[in-house]
């Protein structure tokens, strides 16, 4: 996977502040065990999957050190992961055999402007992950539809029903991609372009508003609904590499 240098500025501290406080379900709807960390390599929030994947209780990991919590990862290769994550401000991802879930796992790992971000979840295989992308729509149908078809080719999906937990996401989420319809109730998707921009997250735009296709009609980052799996993969992919 390409690793890609994000840009920082002035942001909330943790998935529960700033946008996150309006989108707290989103986090613990994710099938992905999702946490951050502060500078000081601090719990400052877990979500419901992590809690259950790692078996430690969310209460009794807050405010405590990661590498005190679990001392087996220091000087291991997720130890060097994430360090070099921070040191060198590099969002990646790797594959890595849980001792705590017993399994093989995808970690992607991203910093973000109180520390590190860092979402897991199990994986059919070394090398199987061909990315991860967000996928929001407030129909959660067609949401579903898409995951199923994501999924099928390689990638992780995560969904988000609106524009508070699409902004929530790309401030500590990782991921390589975002896909958003542009006409949300709570506004326009393709109003969080900058925001994906500055954290080196590509972004494709869906729509079949008559005022959307005539803004974005022509762009690489657009495709139009209603549109086939085939010609979805042809954009996802070529926005990928």
């Amino acid at each position: 996977m390409t690793e890609t240098p994000p840009t920082f500025g002035p942001r909330p501290t943790t998935p529960e502040d700033g946008p996150g406080a309006r989108a707290c379900g989103f986090w613990d709807s994710l099938t992905d065990g999702f946490y951050t960390v502060d500078r000081e390599w601090r719990f400052s929030f877990i979500n419901r999957a992590a809690e259950q994947s790692l078996r430690r209780e969310r209460a009794d990991l807050l405010g405590s050190s990661l590498w005190d919590s679990f001392p087996h990862i220091v000087d291991s290769d997720t130890y060097r992961a994430y360090h070099r994550s921070v040191r060198e401000q590099l969002r990646f991802s790797f594959d890595l055999r849980s001792a705590a879930m017993g399994q093989l796992v995808n970690v992607a790992v991203r910093p973000t402007a109180s520390g590190l971000g860092v979402s897991f979840r199990e994986t059919p295989g070394p090398g199987k992950v061909r990315g991860r992308v967000l996928l929001v729509d407030d129909r959660r149908d067609v949401s579903e539809m898409l995951q199923s078809l994501l999924e099928e080719e390689g990638y992780f999906v995560s969904i988000a029903d609106d524009l508070d937990a699409a902004q929530a996401a790309l401030e500590y989420l990782p991921m390589d991609v975002v896909i958003l319809d542009d006409r949300l109730p709570s506004g326009r998707g393709s109003s969080v372009h900058h925001q994906a921009q500055r954290h080196g997250i590509r972004m494709l735009v869906m729509s079949g508003h008559p005022a959307s296709i005539e803004q974005f009609g022509r762009s690489t980052g657009f495709i139009a609904k209603p549109f086939r799996g085939a010609d979805l993969m042809k954009r996802l992919q070529r926005l990928m590499t």
